[in-house]
């Protein structure tokens, strides 16, 4: 199953900052690594359902699911921008290890980053 094309939107995959100091407050901050920001054209939804509320709780809302087909890379612990430019600290991150399924896309759930959570 390919993934229609209309339903697509651009997002911007980044790689996460590997943390030095974790006794500072800056460190507790999402930093992900603009220099192999890429851009990916994606379907991004609401993570919604019975099932989604049963394992994630009340933070439902804070979390969606991306669906790619394409050739990048697509890892726990990436920033996406999904709503935000991609010069931009990321808004959400990659919670779980995303699921490959045979046809080749690649469903991955994201969960929302706060601003003050945030690292440049």
């Amino acid at each position: 199953m390919r993934l229609l094309e209309r339903e697509k939107r651009t997002v911007t995959l980044k790689a996460a900052v590997t943390r030095t100091n974790k006794y500072t407050d800056t460190e507790r901050l999402y930093r992900y690594d603009n220099t192999s920001a890429q851009a990916i054209r994606a379907v991004v939804q609401p993570l919604s359902g019975h099932t989604a509320a049963l394992v994630y709780g009340q933070g439902i809302g804070l979390r969606k699911r991306m669906l790619y087909d394409g050739e990048a890379t697509v890892a726990l612990g990436m920033g996406v921008c999904v709503d935000v430019d991609a010069s931009a600290p990321c808004d959400y991150r990659v919670e779980e290890l995303p699921t490959r399924y045979g046809d080749g896309h690649i469903a991955a759930v994201l969960v929302y980053i706060p601003p003050e959570q945030r690292g440049v």
